[in-house]
């Protein structure tokens, strides 16, 4: 940010997540509420935010707060919960859900993208924006992803009831409108598997692939 600002770049967005807010009680999570980020990760972001919202004056700063990201994409992930539960319901003709009402936003990549471009575009949208529009169930996302795979479903105890929920008022107060749902995710997801396009790799899960290359190199 600070480099940023010095070489007089006008316009900064920062993608944040919506999972700082860490666990809430409320039914709809606000921009306003506090932040309780969990992990590590999370509160690097919620930090990014901080120092960037500190330039504010300096440059157009706008912050997105996205839910989990799902859908096709070139560099696949795995290991988010739409996604992961439709290969799984593809590749092995059954979905492991622990607990199940554990409830989590979603945003398809297509609109996090198109956001991004309209935000671009739209300088005097300023400030913290979240941006999930679906929250649902992991066990509703599970029966989804059997509707286009055939699959049973099994469902185990969890000892992580944690919910997130997010409010996306704000952010459609704005103009912008999402075109696409979990449902097109899902489809996207079955065509590409289908067509032989895509296959369960290593490399579109994170943690594999951070243990494979990167912990390896640094080995």
């Amino acid at each position: 940010a600070d480099q940023a600002a010095r070489q007089g770049v006008p316009h900064f967005i920062y993608a944040s997540s919506g999972s700082v807010y860490g666990l809430k009680d409320e039914d709809q999570v606000t921009e306003g509420l506090p932040l309780v980020p969990l992990s590590e990760y999370n509160k690097t972001k919620m930090v990014g935010e901080r120092v960037l919202m500190s330039y504010a004056d300096q440059m157009v700063v706008q912050i997105v707060r996205p839910a989990t990201v799902c859908g096709l994409s070139q560099r696949m992930r795995l290991d988010v919960a739409v996604n992961l539960l439709t290969m799984q319901a593809l590749t092995k003709g059954e979905i492991t859900v622990l607990g199940g009402e554990q409830t989590r936003p979603n945003i398809h990549i297509d609109d996090i993208t198109d956001l991004y471009l309209f935000l671009l575009d739209r300088p005097d949208v300023r400030g913290i924006y979240n941006a999930g529009f679906e929250n649902i169930s992991i066990l509703k996302i599970a029966e989804m992803a059997t509707q286009h795979a055939q699959a049973k479903i099994v469902i185990k105890p969890s000892n992580d009831p944690r919910s997130y929920r997010v409010n996306s008022d704000k952010l459609l107060a704005t103009g912008f409108r999402p075109k696409k749902t979990v449902e097109d995710a899902i489809q996207e997801i079955c065509h590409a598997y289908q067509a032989g396009q895509l296959k369960d790799e290593d490399r579109f899960h994170n943690l594999k692939w951070m243990q494979q290359s990167v912990l390896k190199r640094a080995a």
